[in-house]
């Protein structure tokens, strides 16, 4: 199973390469702000973070250590999205609305936000209450339902044997 997840990642990281080196071929536009003088600064730790990240991610599949697997799969997601953004600024919809001609209009931005006060403290008390009621529930011991149900399927022969050693 660890080398399915490190296949996977390496494509993840080829397709987040060819889309980089694309981009900028796209629109002058976008040369101009990832590579001209001072824009350079602001744009160059997105290529030097992702394969800094992808190396410790490929170790942390490798020592299969969940927490950090993902942590660092959301740092592709979070250095994705800027080097995105940082090429395309200030243009929302590419070469058509920049993000200052974007807004809605006051009033629908309230009405927004006025429906937003409610029901996000609503959803965030309610995370809150049942974190605390099943607190120490769970542990080591008791959450192990997914191995008890891969190998009751594999005594059925339901399963083949080499998802029962993921």
């Amino acid at each position: 199973m660890t080398y399915i997840k490190l296949g996977l990642g390496a494509t993840t990281l080829a397709l987040i390469v060819i889309v980089s080196l694309w981009t900028p071929t796209r629109h002058d536009g976008y040369v101009k702000r990832c590579f001209s003088w001072p824009a350079i600064l602001l744009a160059s730790p997105v290529p030097l973070l992702v394969p800094l990240s992808a190396w410790r991610g490929f170790r942390a599949v490798q020592d299969r250590r969940e927490v950090a697997r993902f942590l660092y799969a959301l740092s592709w997601f979070v250095l994705c999205y800027i080097g995105l953004e940082i090429s395309v600024f200030p243009m929302m919809v590419p070469h058509a609305i920049t993000i200052w001609q974007a807004p809605s209009p006051h009033d629908s931005r309230m009405l927004l936000l006025v429906g937003a006060l409610v029901p996000v403290p609503v959803i965030l008390c309610y995370t809150a209450y049942a974190d605390w009621v099943f607190r120490g529930k769970v542990t080591e011991r008791t959450s192990d339902h997914g191995t008890r149900v891969r190998r009751a399927l594999l005594r059925r022969r339901r399963l083949p044997a080499w998802v029962a050693a993921a």
